[in-house]
């Protein structure tokens, strides 16, 4: 039987500023920082009318679905497990659930009474390790909860002035990316902008698209990509913005309207979130076990090797790995992934712990066929 045990689980009306300080926190302490860690990834929250068996059991296949969207990384191919059936299997994976009231935070017990005010909500917790079964027999995308951290930078232009989005201004627009980016599972941080911040980066420096003075300003943080908005009231509630989504020297950029700030940031963590998946968890690709070494020089010492070990066990399409070999200053790693190889490498782009050494790579050994070659970074 699901379990009503009681568990913390954070507040839309807090999310965005909870988020950024978990990732600073993730971010900044350890020496060797890691794509950030999907929490509540195989978990959702949905209002319910009452606490009916009925009510429940209709809740249950909802918020499953809203777990297929951030694990397959796809709102279509979350449609399309619901479409097919799969979702009519949520009963199967709920591992436990409770009810509470939307304006508090104390949790209301299942299933027994009816919680007294408005709003109503019930939370789900699935099988992760079931769920992803479920998918990959079905041939659908699994994204793991190992996923780039975003770093959002903000500039408002209304009532003819601009001005940088500080922690306390604009919260319609903070909570709209926050929580969208929770919808679909993807670290998000908003910067301090104490006085590092601002003096780092002026609001001509993001209006105008500077890339070198985004890129200083956000060094600091450790992102694996930056998305920069450029908001811009229209009219009584009409709202239009330019975002720029930076990784690796590379730009995607796009232009989006709304009614409302709100709306406006929902939609741009929208389209980042679609990007990023097409990108880390593409649909389509193969769900057969490869096998490539990893070679990663600068392994120095033990602890070099168990860190380097434990972050690529943390990749998503990683399954298992073995140590092939170690050298001086270097460890050899065979990796046995889902996927294409592309897919492997560009999740070895993320959290700034390797990058690739072109030396080696350009005169590999003749007996290291297969092999990717990286390099710690200090």
């Amino acid at each position: 039987m699901p379990s009503s045990s009681r568990s913390p689980f954070p507040r839309p009306a807090a999310l965005g500023f909870l988020i950024a300080t978990l990732a600073l926190l993730t971010w900044c302490f350890p020496p060797k920082a890691l794509a950030a860690p999907v929490a509540q990834l195989y978990s959702a929250e949905v209002p319910v009318a009452d606490q009916s068996a009925e009510e429940r059991n209709g809740a249950i296949r909802e918020a499953f679905l809203k777990v297929l969207v951030k694990v397959t990384g796809s709102t279509s191919q979350a449609a399309r497990a619901g479409s097919s059936g799969l979702a009519e299997q949520a009963q199967r994976f709920v591992q436990q659930y409770r009810y509470r009231v939307a304006s508090s935070q104390a949790d209301v017990p299942a299933p027994g009474g009816d919680p007294e005010g408005e709003g109503r909500l019930l939370w789900v917790q699935f099988d992760g390790d079931g769920l992803v079964r479920l998918l990959r027999d079905n041939r659908l995308p699994v994204w793991g909860d190992n996923r780039p951290l975003v770093l959002v930078w903000l500039a408002v232009e209304s009532g003819g002035s601009r001005k940088l989005v500080l922690p306390d201004g604009f919260p319609d627009l903070v909570e709209g990316i926050a929580s969208q980016a929770a919808d679909r599972g993807i670290p998000v941080l908003f910067p301090l902008m104490d006085l590092e911040d601002q003096d780092a980066l002026q609001v001509s420096d993001l209006w105008g698209g500077f890339v070198a003075s985004i890129e200083q300003a956000s060094a600091r943080y450790r992102p694996d990509l930056v998305l920069v908005g450029r908001v811009s009231k229209v009219g009584k509630r009409l709202w239009r913005a330019n975002w720029s989504l930076y990784q690796n020297g590379r730009a995607a950029e796009w232009r989006g309207e709304g009614d409302g700030l709100e709306a406006i940031g929902r939609d741009a963590m929208q389209q980042t979130a679609n990007r990023l998946a097409d990108r880390y968890a593409p649909a389509g690709g193969e769900t057969a076990l490869a096998s490539m070494l990893v070679s990663v020089a600068g392994v120095g010492s033990l602890r070099d090797q168990v860190s380097t070990r434990r972050y690529l066990e943390s990749l998503s399409p990683v399954e298992s790995l073995e140590t092939a070999r170690v050298e001086p200053e270097t460890a050899v790693f065979r990796v046995r992934f889902r996927g294409a190889s592309q897919t492997l490498e560009r999740e070895l782009e993320l959290g700034g712990v390797l990058q690739p050494d072109p030396e080696a790579s350009a005169e590999p050994a003749p007996d290291a066929p297969n092999t990717l070659f990286y390099r710690l970074r200090r």
